[in-house]
């Protein structure tokens, strides 16, 4: 709005929107691609210091990596790799083949609240998961 004497002034308008976190496995399904998942790798190993650092875990705490190849329509689109702290849950290799890892996560009483662009946090602080994509 402009105001003479005074320049132009810009009015302060807040925009709410809601955001929710999805999976990729989601997003895909909701895009109307066919995700298909293929787990390369699912072990227990010891975090590096990069990963103990993001989950706020002790030195060479013991995670789940989970290492999946992301395909939509058959053509592949990522490779991701995801640490999860090692007592969080159980996860075999078909589950996350069939699955996505949020709806895992919810599944096994993870309520996830917020994230950055490598790091999930569940509704009480705490990191859940960091990925790689």
């Amino acid at each position: 709005m402009r105001k003479r004497g005074a320049g132009t002034l810009v009015a302060e308008e807040k925009i709410n929107r809601s955001v929710e976190l999805t999976s990729l496995h989601d997003d895909l399904v909701a895009a109307g691609r066919a995700p298909t998942t293929k787990v390369l790798r699912n072990g227990v190993t010891h975090a590096s210091q990069r990963v103990t650092s993001a989950l706020r875990l002790p030195e060479r705490a013991l995670v789940i990596c989970i290492e999946r190849l992301r395909m939509a329509d058959g053509e592949p689109i990522a490779l991701v790799r995801n640490y999860l702290p090692r007592a969080l849950l159980y996860l075999s290799t078909e589950m996350p083949e069939q699955h996505g890892l949020y709806e895992l996560l919810q599944a096994s009483g993870i309520r996830l609240a917020s994230a950055t662009q490598r790091i999930s946090y569940d509704e009480n602080g705490r990191a859940v998961e960091f990925a790689q994509h």
